[in-house]
């Protein structure tokens, strides 16, 4: 077994992006501004070949501004899936090193946590308890989030994970969770429901 991979297939994903909100303000913005500036680079050798240097200038301008207001958008705009994936980072990075005021902020005040290893029907404060508990037993170091998905619905949303975690002693784990999330009154995102989906060594993690 390769040790670097995981050796469990990945559940089923979850939908992708709308392709305009992607390909405008999301992950494929620097990829649209690209395009166009190549397109504008095109049109004027274009038009410069034909001897309508003028008219080229005008139209690659064109392009240009449409470029940079791709990568203008992707700057000022934060889309409800962005906004999921960067929760669901920080609440990796929470959890794994047992930041008790990051939990606070992210875990909802009702959090179920369908993990076979954390007792049922526990308050926040006790879930909180019970990760402590758990990053000290199994002495977690480093980790890394090595695919993220989101699916925003309104005011809820829920994101996939896949996280590689190291111990202190050099044992390496994969994991999938499957995150329900729950958006305030003040647009902040909490978790609501934590499941684990797949955990290396273990046969039915989740309960």
């Amino acid at each position: 077994m390769n040790p670097l991979i995981p050796n469990f297939p990945p559940p089923p994903p979850l939908p992708d992006a709308p392709w305009l909100p992607w390909l405008l303000v999301e992950g494929g913005s620097g990829w649209t501004a690209v395009v166009l500036l190549i397109v504008a680079g095109v049109v004027f050798a274009v038009l410069n070949r034909l001897g309508k240097p003028g008219r080229g200038a005008r139209v690659a301008a064109v392009f240009a501004l449409l470029a940079a207001g791709a990568v203008a958008a992707d700057r000022l705009v934060t889309t409800d899936r962005e906004a999921l994936s960067a929760s669901t980072r920080a609440l990796v990075a929470a959890a794994s090193s047992a930041d008790r005021p990051a939990l606070e902020r992210l875990l909802a005040d009702r959090i179920d946590i369908r993990l076979t290893l954390v007792p049922d029907g526990l308050t926040k404060p006790r879930v909180i308890d019970e990760i402590e508990r758990l990053v000290s037993r199994y002495r977690v170091g480093t980790w890394a989030i090595l695919d993220t998905q989101a699916d925003p619905q309104g005011v809820l949303g829920r994101t996939q994970v896949l996280v590689r975690v190291e111990s202190a002693d050099g044992w390496i784990n994969f994991s999938w969770w499957a995150i329900g999330w729950a958006r305030g009154s003040d647009g902040r995102w909490t978790a609501a429901t934590i499941i684990p989906l797949r955990i290396q060594g273990m046969s039915n993690p989740s309960r």
